[in-house]
């Protein structure tokens, strides 16, 4: 899976550090475009430009998570559980209020 597999070693994924998200709302307004631009047979390998945008994708949701206090184990879990990655945006951007 490529949130466990970026981030198996626990470090910040690309370097990004609590509190540096700066709109971790804008995730949610890009995902469709995101979704639109890579919508096409499963079966095909990921180009490098796809895998390098899905990488920068997964860092940006493991940040914010790590920001509202949700391990990226966590979040697998709630995926693999059935959460979609929009819900999942949701409920973290639902925790923002409660980290002071």
């Amino acid at each position: 899976m490529v949130l466990s597999g970026l981030f198996a070693g626990g470090g910040s994924p690309h370097g990004i550090a609590k509190g540096n998200l700066a709109n971790p709302r804008s995730m949610l307004m890009t995902e469709p475009r995101f979704v639109r631009e890579t919508s096409r047979d499963s079966s095909d390998p990921l180009t490098l430009q796809e895998k390098e945008v899905l990488e920068r994708a997964v860092a940006k949701i493991i940040g914010l998570g790590q920001q509202v206090g949700v391990s990226a184990d966590e979040m697998i879990n709630l995926l693999q559980s059935g959460l979609t990655v929009r819900e999942l945006l949701e409920y973290l951007l639902s925790r923002t209020g409660d980290v002071a």
